[in-house]
Protein backbone atom coordinates (compact mmCIF):
# COMPACT_ATOMS: atom_id res chain seq x y z
CA UNK A 1 0.00 0.00 0.00
CA UNK A 2 0.74 3.61 -0.02
CA UNK A 3 2.66 5.10 2.83
CA UNK A 4 2.28 8.91 3.15
CA UNK A 5 2.91 11.36 6.15
CA UNK A 6 1.77 12.04 8.70
CA UNK A 7 -1.51 9.66 9.58
CA UNK A 8 -1.59 8.81 5.86
CA UNK A 9 0.40 5.35 7.28
CA UNK A 10 -0.12 1.70 6.24
CA UNK A 11 -1.84 -0.50 8.91
CA UNK A 12 -1.99 -3.94 9.30
CA UNK A 13 -3.79 -6.30 11.88
CA UNK A 14 -3.34 -8.86 13.48
CA UNK A 15 -4.67 -11.36 16.22
CA UNK A 16 -3.03 -14.48 18.35
CA UNK A 17 -5.76 -16.63 18.81
CA UNK A 18 -5.61 -19.68 21.70
CA UNK A 19 -4.32 -19.45 25.41
CA UNK A 20 -0.47 -19.83 24.15
CA UNK A 21 1.70 -17.33 22.93
CA UNK A 22 2.88 -16.96 19.19
CA UNK A 23 6.56 -16.03 18.44
CA UNK A 24 5.88 -13.74 14.54
CA UNK A 25 8.27 -11.65 12.87
CA UNK A 26 6.46 -8.20 12.01
CA UNK A 27 8.25 -6.72 8.82
CA UNK A 28 7.97 -3.72 7.08
CA UNK A 29 9.57 -4.29 3.19
CA UNK A 30 9.88 -1.47 0.23
CA UNK A 31 12.95 -1.53 -1.55
CA UNK A 32 13.33 -5.17 -1.84
CA UNK A 33 10.05 -5.58 -3.86
CA UNK A 34 11.67 -3.99 -6.74
CA UNK A 35 13.05 -7.38 -7.42
CA UNK A 36 9.76 -8.68 -7.21
CA UNK A 37 7.68 -6.04 -8.71
CA UNK A 38 10.03 -4.25 -11.14
CA UNK A 39 7.90 -1.69 -12.68
CA UNK A 40 7.15 -0.65 -8.87
CA UNK A 41 11.42 0.98 -9.14
CA UNK A 42 11.66 4.80 -8.28
CA UNK A 43 8.14 4.20 -6.27
CA UNK A 44 8.91 2.17 -2.99
CA UNK A 45 9.41 3.18 0.22
CA UNK A 46 13.01 3.50 0.67
CA UNK A 47 13.58 3.41 4.50
CA UNK A 48 10.15 1.63 6.34
CA UNK A 49 9.63 1.57 9.93
CA UNK A 50 7.07 -0.43 12.22
CA UNK A 51 5.62 -0.05 15.26
CA UNK A 52 3.70 -2.85 16.95
CA UNK A 53 0.84 -1.93 19.32
CA UNK A 54 -1.49 -3.76 21.74
CA UNK A 55 -5.56 -3.56 21.65
CA UNK A 56 -4.73 -0.17 24.33
CA UNK A 57 -2.70 1.37 21.96
CA UNK A 58 0.70 1.36 23.84
CA UNK A 59 3.36 0.74 21.76
CA UNK A 60 5.40 -2.73 22.22
CA UNK A 61 7.71 -2.50 19.59
CA UNK A 62 9.31 -0.61 17.16
CA UNK A 63 12.25 -1.24 14.25
CA UNK A 64 13.66 0.57 11.44
CA UNK A 65 16.71 -1.12 10.48
CA UNK A 66 16.06 -4.95 10.88
CA UNK A 67 19.60 -5.65 11.64
CA UNK A 68 19.22 -3.84 14.83
CA UNK A 69 15.97 -5.65 15.90
CA UNK A 70 15.48 -6.97 19.83
CA UNK A 71 14.12 -9.51 21.00
CA UNK A 72 15.87 -12.26 19.68
CA UNK A 73 17.23 -13.12 15.97
CA UNK A 74 15.38 -12.96 13.07
CA UNK A 75 15.56 -16.77 11.17
CA UNK A 76 17.59 -16.42 8.33
CA UNK A 77 14.68 -17.06 5.73
CA UNK A 78 13.00 -14.47 7.37
CA UNK A 79 15.75 -11.90 7.24
CA UNK A 80 14.90 -8.98 4.79
CA UNK A 81 17.36 -8.52 1.89
CA UNK A 82 17.76 -4.48 2.27
CA UNK A 83 19.24 -3.39 5.56
CA UNK A 84 17.10 0.20 5.27
CA UNK A 85 14.09 -2.35 5.69
CA UNK A 86 12.23 -3.03 9.01
CA UNK A 87 11.93 -6.33 11.02
CA UNK A 88 11.44 -7.52 15.08
CA UNK A 89 10.77 -11.07 16.33
CA UNK A 90 8.72 -10.64 19.25
CA UNK A 91 6.34 -13.32 21.20
CA UNK A 92 2.89 -12.13 22.04
CA UNK A 93 -0.24 -13.25 23.96
CA UNK A 94 -3.03 -14.22 22.56
CA UNK A 95 -4.51 -10.85 21.91
CA UNK A 96 -5.38 -8.25 19.16
CA UNK A 97 -2.20 -6.07 17.62
CA UNK A 98 -1.52 -3.61 14.78
CA UNK A 99 1.50 -2.82 12.72
CA UNK A 100 1.92 0.77 11.77
CA UNK A 101 4.48 1.32 9.00
CA UNK A 102 5.98 4.88 8.03
CA UNK A 103 8.73 6.40 6.62
CA UNK A 104 11.71 6.31 8.51
CA UNK A 105 13.04 9.41 7.04
CA UNK A 106 9.81 10.96 6.69
CA UNK A 107 9.70 9.19 3.42
CA UNK A 108 6.99 8.43 1.09
CA UNK A 109 6.07 5.52 -1.51
CA UNK A 110 4.97 1.68 -1.87
CA UNK A 111 5.21 -0.59 1.01
CA UNK A 112 4.20 -3.91 2.59
CA UNK A 113 3.84 -5.44 5.95
CA UNK A 114 4.26 -8.77 7.04
CA UNK A 115 3.24 -11.06 10.42
CA UNK A 116 4.76 -14.11 9.74
CA UNK A 117 4.39 -17.04 12.60
CA UNK A 118 7.93 -18.33 13.66
CA UNK A 119 7.68 -22.11 14.47
CA UNK A 120 11.41 -23.20 15.66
Amino acid sequence: GYVGTGDDVLIGGVIVHGTEPATLVVRARGPSMAAVVPSLAGQLLNDPRVRLFDVTGAQIGSNDTWETQDGGAIPAHLQPTDPAEAAMRVTLQPGAYTAIVDGADGGTGIGIVEVIEVNE
